[in-house]
């Protein structure tokens, strides 16, 4: 299929290759975003946590857990509504 039959792009626009290019970086926050997260853990449980209660660090392990979960819902999510939206015409 040549990029004049697909709806909604300009001859300039190569739809896979900024597809790719979402992807790159989509995956690269994946990977380094639990990597982070579990550095901050680590280093908070190591030097700041020693004030704070058991349920206290409990609070602050799941809320940074949610953080995580939710910075990367966000990221996928907005791909997957993008997707959606330039495929939906196709």
């Amino acid at each position: 299929m040549s990029q004049d039959e697909w709806p909604g792009f300009d001859r300039d626009d190569r739809p896979v290759g900024r597809t790719v290019r979402a992807l790159v970086w989509r995956i690269t926050l994946t990977i380094l975003a639990p990597v982070v997260w579990l550095g901050f853990v680590l280093l908070f449980f190591a030097f700041w946590a020693s004030a704070l209660t058991v349920p206290q660090e409990i609070v602050v392990g799941v809320v940074s857990v949610l953080a995580l979960f939710a910075t990367l819902v966000v990221v996928w999510v907005s791909f997957g509504v993008r997707m959606a939206r330039r495929w939906a015409a196709w």
